[in-house]
């Protein structure tokens, strides 16, 4: 079972132009409910770059920690 852990915020800072603040993990369980995987947490705050899109900037990061790990 894939568990994700998403967090938001919302604030005006300098970097997020007033936009959403995304911070996820994920966690990979077994059948029997135990952890057996847990990517690192990764922060996006909306700006050019990442096309103001802070939530597939860090789905994109946990999919690539994915693809390198699981190999």
């Amino acid at each position: 079972m894939l568990h994700l852990d998403i967090q938001t915020h919302r604030g005006m800072t300098a970097w997020s132009w007033g936009g959403v603040t995304v911070r996820a993990s994920a966690s990979l369980q077994n059948k029997a409910g135990e952890t057996i995987w847990t990517s690192k947490s990764y922060k996006a705050s909306p700006n050019g770059t990442n096309g103001f899109n802070t939530a597939r900037t860090t789905a994109g990061k946990i999919v690539k920690e994915m693809q390198h790990r699981f190999r």
